[in-house]
């Protein structure tokens, strides 16, 4: 446990962290990896926008053991919302509610299967 514990502290330390996130254009999850040479791109412009926003706006997502689906089908509907806005150059209010209105059937169905007990 002790070694696993080391290996998860080397991990995911501030350069690893940063590294892996430059390799994957996506903002570090950790503060003190954009002090790194590879966050460079974070210290100005619209990028550095997004670190003000990590570090003093920015909360996180909900603790449940359902994320996974919720995130899933949220990114689904959010495509077909937008696709569908796009296509016939309107709002479908009820379109959208019933597309958002999945993702919550299905994120309740996966936790009641799974976590409620």
């Amino acid at each position: 446990m002790d070694a696993a514990g080391q290996f998860l502290q080397w991990l995911v330390n501030s350069d690893n962290t940063a590294t892996y996130a430059a390799a994957v254009a996506k903002p570090a999850t950790r503060n003190s990896s954009y002090e790194n040479e590879a966050m460079a791109e974070y210290a100005d412009g619209a990028r550095a926008m997004f670190v003000e926003q990590l570090q003093n706006t920015a909360v996180p997502r909900p603790r449940t053991p359902s994320y996974s689906v919720f995130s899933t089908k949220y990114a689904e509907a959010m495509t077909n919302i937008f696709s569908e806005a796009a296509s016939s150059h309107t709002v479908d209010t009820a379109y959208i509610q019933s597309e958002l209105d999945a993702v919550a059937a299905a994120f309740q169905e996966d936790y009641d299967m799974y976590y409620a007990n």
